[in-house]
């Protein structure tokens, strides 16, 4: 957890590899991509703000 402007925030760290099964294009099989990227979550009165703008309530 971080301290942002005096509030509390989570950020997700993520990383995701994609192996192609298949020719694609002009992707040869067995390519492989990695994808990376991160999702902050604020501490707000009614719960965990989202990346999306959606409350997720603490339960």
């Amino acid at each position: 957890m971080e301290k942002v402007n005096g509030t509390k925030a989570y950020i997700l760290h993520h990383r995701t590899s994609v192996k192609d099964l298949m020719e694609l294009g002009n992707r040869a099989l067995g390519t492989i991509e990695t994808f990376s990227g991160n999702y902050p979550f604020q501490w707000t009165e009614k719960g965990w703000m989202g990346p999306d703008n959606h409350i997720y309530p603490v339960k």
